[in-house]
């Protein structure tokens, strides 16, 4: 069944595809953007947040102006 590898290459082959399953979930998109030639953008919470609030302060100001404010 493991074609006549000793336990201790087929825990080794084992953890060497656990480790690239999980490097490929993390960096998968990084990698396909990088091959494909384009750009990988990361936000976490914080920074979406941070963006949301910044977003809604501007449509604020511009519903504020004046018709004829520069």
């Amino acid at each position: 069944m493991v074609g006549g590898l000793s336990p201790g290459a087929t825990g080794m082959i084992g953890r060497a595809l656990g480790a690239s399953w999980s490097l490929l979930q993390r960096f998968g998109g990084e990698i396909s953007s990088l091959v494909s030639g384009e750009k990988y953008i990361c936000l976490d919470d914080e920074g979406a947040r941070l963006l949301f609030l910044r977003q809604v302060k501007l449509l604020q100001n511009l519903a504020h102006r004046g018709h004829a404010s520069q």
